[in-house]
């Protein structure tokens, strides 16, 4: 086994983690604005490609093709690319190998026509117009949606060539996840020189998951001469309509359950523990159980805890993950109810636990880290004081938690309700679970084992925490507890100030929820440090030393205990 001590801070991230103080809550104008996505993307890169590939921004979300309206399987992608369109350098086009249908990008920076070019009929196309000429085969613009959420569809279609012909009609439709059904969400026309708008009433909210696809289809009208048309068209994702946020870090993700719990799209695979990292949220979290009482479905709520967070993550796409939208992106003011757990993160609990631990065999680590001049020490009484530091808003002293809390109750509707759950001691108090041996001589309780190589035999090597450590780590958490309590009495206090009806709740029963199922205790309802250990094999090497980030947080049978503590609160 490697350094287990130099290392738990990766496992155990989720909610002791990465020690970011949290500065100040950004008004809403700073919050991250919404994603966009335009078909132009596709022609910026220096050597273009369609499908547009993943990995590049926006990748993977466009893909241009000819076709028979929303036939997707009939679909063949435009392939054959020129940059120089009608030999307008800047005019960059996919094209069926005959030359049309076509989608095209003006990329030239300046509006063109084909004066100079080698086209045969006068076309204008502004600088960074998007156009599309169909044939007896339609001109398709694919989007496949990269996120779970919302969308709105914007954008209006207008005549490129006005010398001949008898307009375009198209149509505008949304296919969910696999084959369909397609939902036309609407459709136009215009004559020669005409011009036509997507309602964006009608487009506006369309629900998304990853894979589904909004395609935009334009035909010839029956008349194939002179089609070229401009198409401006966005997607942008817009903030869902959900009556229930669950906000938070791991303790609301789930962190702490069986891995085949983790909803695939936040897992992403681990070498170093053997498990995976991410925002790991849980089929088996509290949040699902809260969701499911209030008889809520998929679209009705937005689970968006993530493992790991901190408080700047509710204002700001997430720290580590950044394809985690900002956490306050999903209230608006149909949301009834927001639940979460924040702050241990931002106290840096991971370096405070790293320090306190220690093995039995090869004598890595110490115990004695609630001493002064200790980094766990240190750490701690930093954190918290930075916690609690308050400032003056609207009349009101805040501390940091208490400024988010506020916020997030003055953006939801205004007889909402922010429930706000403490954390759970996490050791034993009782010292029959604590027990001195030889190498320490100090009463201590296991609380995992890991295996090191020893010639060809992997040994178990026990890790520990020192029952003085404990009860140091627990009252840190009783301290932090104490500081969310603030908060939420001055988030409450400035809420009645400014005569708003929603309120802040503070589920303060999680604790004795988790009476007598801690770690060290028998039957614990929170996980110990989670080792992989050895690889099956024969060399007997460690391929997996550091911890799982499941480590030291709630299981199964602990997000049981936190779904009591926050139903006691619904009301």
């Amino acid at each position: 086994m490697r350094d287990i001590w130099k290392k738990l801070a990766a496992g155990v991230c989720a909610v002791f983690g990465a020690g970011l103080l949290y500065a100040a809550v950004p008004s809403a104008d700073a919050a991250v604005a919404a994603s966009s996505w335009t078909p132009a993307e596709l022609f910026k890169a220096a050597a273009p490609t369609n499908p547009f590939p993943g990995g590049q921004p926006n990748g993977g979300v466009w893909r241009l093709a000819e076709g028979n309206g929303f036939d997707t399987g009939g679909y063949r992608a435009l392939n054959s690319y020129t940059g120089a369109n009608c030999g307008i350098g800047g005019y960059r086009v996919f094209s069926d190998p005959s030359g049309l249908p076509l989608v095209g990008w003006n990329g030239s920076g300046r509006d063109i026509t084909n004066e100079a070019g080698t086209c045969a009929t006068p076309f204008t196309i502004p600088a960074g117009a998007v156009v599309v000429h169909p044939m007896a085969a339609d001109a398709v613009i694919e989007w496949t949606s990269p996120v779970d959420g919302t969308v709105d569809v914007t954008g209006r279609l207008w005549d490129a060539d006005t010398s001949c012909g008898n307009g375009v009609g198209w149509k505008l439709a949304v296919i969910p996840l696999g084959a369909g059904p397609v939902t036309t969400l609407t459709s136009g026309s215009f004559g020669n020189g005409g011009t036509s708008t997507i309602d964006a009433v009608a487009a506006a909210g369309q629900a998304v998951a990853r894979g589904s696809r909004i395609i935009l289809v334009v035909d010839d009208a029956g008349d194939t001469t002179c089609d070229l048309t401009n198409v401006d068209l966005t997607v942008r994702s817009s903030p869902g309509r959900y009556a229930y946020v669950a906000m938070g870090d791991s303790y609301s993700s789930g962190e702490g359950s069986p891995e085949n719990t983790f909803y695939r799209d936040t897992v992403v695979p681990d070498q170093k523990t053997g498990g995976s990292t991410g925002c790991h949220r849980s089929s088996k979290a509290w949040a699902t159980n809260i969701a499911a009482t209030r008889k809520l479905t998929g679209n009705q709520w937005k689970f968006a805890a993530c493992s790991g967070s901190v408080l700047n993550d509710f204002f700001a796409a997430n720290h580590a993950n950044p394809a985690e939208a900002p956490q306050t992106s999903f209230l608006s003011s149909d949301t009834k109810l927001v639940t979460m757990t924040i702050g241990g993160n931002d106290v840096g609990f991971s370096t405070i636990v790293k320090d306190c631990i220690f093995d039995e065999l090869r004598q890595k680590g110490q115990p004695g880290c609630r001493q002064s001049g200790r980094v766990a020490n240190t750490t701690a009484e930093d954190g918290l004081r930075k916690l609690r530091e308050t400032k003056p808003i609207g009349g009101q002293q805040l501390n940091r938690l208490a400024e988010a809390y506020l916020y997030v109750a003055t953006h939801i509707a205004p007889d909402g309700k922010v429930i706000v759950a403490q954390y759970p001691r996490l050791f034993a108090s009782g010292a029959a679970f604590y027990r001195a041996f030889p190498l320490r001589n100090t009463a201590s309780c296991q609380v995992g084992t890991a295996h090191f190589a020893a010639s060809r035999a992997a040994l178990p090597d026990r890790i520990y925490v020192a029952k003085a450590d404990a009860d140091y780590l627990n009252g840190v958490l009783d301290r932090g507890n104490a500081i969310i309590a603030d908060g939420v009495k001055q988030a409450n206090d400035a809420l009645k100030a400014q005569g708003r009806s929603a309120q802040v709740v503070l589920a303060d029963g999680v604790n004795k929820q988790f009476d007598s199922d801690r770690v060290c205790d028998a039957g614990a309802h929170i996980n110990g440090v989670i080792l992989h250990g050895l690889q099956k094999g024969g060399n007997a090497q460690n391929q997996h030393p550091d911890p799982d980030q499941r480590s030291f947080h709630p299981n199964t049978d602990g997000q049981s205990d936190y779904a009591r503590a926050v139903k006691a609160k619904l009301g």
